[in-house]
């Protein structure tokens, strides 16, 4: 009873410990209900690694899509594309929607290309085909494609695969040996502006996240914005 009244006041944090308690002490057996319900209770704490886990115990031996599919979702709010990939396989086999879990799985890919931050336009060049963030958009542009349009996620991955088509475009043409004058100036003063505030603010180092693109243009920020304070 008390651990339906921590969950109750949204205190699922509480209601995981004291589960995992009982479970330690014998009081309560490891079976896969109850290590599902232990997955809710870490999973809506946002103890997304520890929901991981109970679900996984809970996952040997299962056959059950619902339960791979809530293990690939953990996986994916904790960023491991791959584990999460193959937990939705093993979902999709046993009949969860392929669709959703498509869309998943894309985007957990999607998102980790994004978060590798700024791109770098000399390892665009040079390495390409080794630089991280493309075999992920690889394996997003992969999952998305495969949702089929008989699904009622077809349009949700048709909008998915427009951004990654403009990602890699707007890489392309920064990068390009004659980008457009006026995108990357904009871009540029943006970054500039940046540099000097972090400098004044924060000390050290005049840095540019682009320089081999950026540098150009530091001339003219600094003869259009400050020169006008001096």
């Amino acid at each position: 009873a008390s651990r339906s009244v921590y969950n109750f006041y949204e205190m699922s944090y509480q209601a995981a410990q004291i589960l995992e308690r009982e479970m330690n002490a014998g009081s309560v057996k490891a079976e896969p209900a109850v290590l599902l319900t232990l997955y809710e209770y870490w999973y809506q704490a946002r103890e997304y690694e520890r929901a991981a886990a109970a679900i996984e115990q809970g996952a040997i031996g299962a056959r059950s899509g619902k339960v791979y599919a809530r293990l690939g979702e953990a996986l994916y709010k904790t960023g491991q594309c791959d584990k999460s990939k193959a937990a939705f396989n093993q979902a999709i086999t046993l009949g969860y929607d392929e669709g959703k879990a498509l869309m998943i799985i894309g985007t957990c890919y999607y998102e980790a290309a994004q978060d590798k931050g700024p791109v770098s336009c000399n390892r665009l060049s040079v390495q390409k085909a080794s630089s991280p963030e493309n075999p992920m958009r690889a394996e997003a542009i992969n999952a998305f494609s495969s949702v089929s349009e008989f699904s009622p996620h077809y349009q949700s991955a048709k909008i998915r695969l427009r951004q990654l088509s403009n990602d890699i475009d707007r890489d392309e043409t920064l990068c390009s040996p004659h980008p457009s004058h006026d995108i990357s100036k904009e871009l540029c003063f943006v970054e500039i502006k940046q540099a000097y505030t972090a400098q004044v603010f924060k000390g050290g180092d005049f840095v540019l996240k682009r320089p081999e693109m950026c540098k150009p243009f530091i001339a003219d920020y600094d003869k259009t914005y400050r020169s006008r304070r001096q």
